[in-house]
């Protein structure tokens, strides 16, 4: 997300919308950026777009129209957008965790993703939804073992 810049993220992500649907990976990281600044109902509205358009297509579990979920509800999205199996990647899954708060399950999700040679995993030191995570242990072992850096990609 722009290494550290939320602000121009969201602003790269609404001027992309304006000319096409945004696709699912996009919607999340937008989603991101929105929170990162502290636009908490904007990061909601657009976690449920992201259900709504990408969601399981046989309507299980459908997510509720926008005015029927309080703003408090990301935490509920973000939950649905890991049962719906959106992100395959397991970086994409612990950042999501994350920001959950499950830093256990987050941590689990970065073993998989190096252990399978996730192409993700090598933006886990630029991705801000795995930012608190970045003084365990276990992360900054695993950061060293796929050599990230901040800037994302490889040193």
């Amino acid at each position: 997300l722009y290494a550290g810049q939320p602000e121009r993220a969201a602003a790269e992500f609404e001027r992309i919308a304006a000319s096409r649907a945004l696709r699912a990976e996009e919607l999340r990281s937008q989603a991101v950026a929105y929170r990162a600044m502290g636009e908490e109902a904007k990061a909601h509205a657009t976690l449920l777009r992201l259900l709504q358009a990408h969601g399981p297509a046989d309507g299980a579990g459908a997510t509720p129209p926008a005015s029927a979920v309080p703003a408090s509800g990301t935490e509920t999205l973000y939950r649905e957008v890991l049962e719906a199996g959106l992100f395959r990647s397991p970086t994409i899954s612990a950042g999501i965790h994350n920001a959950l708060g499950d830093r256990e399950a987050a941590l689990a999700q970065l073993e998989r993703a190096v252990a399978e040679r996730d192409p993700d995993a090598i933006y886990l030191d630029a991705m801000p939804e795995l930012a608190s995570l970045r003084t365990h242990p276990r992360f900054r072992a695993l950061s060293k073992r796929v050599g990230a850096n901040p800037r994302g990609g490889l040193h």
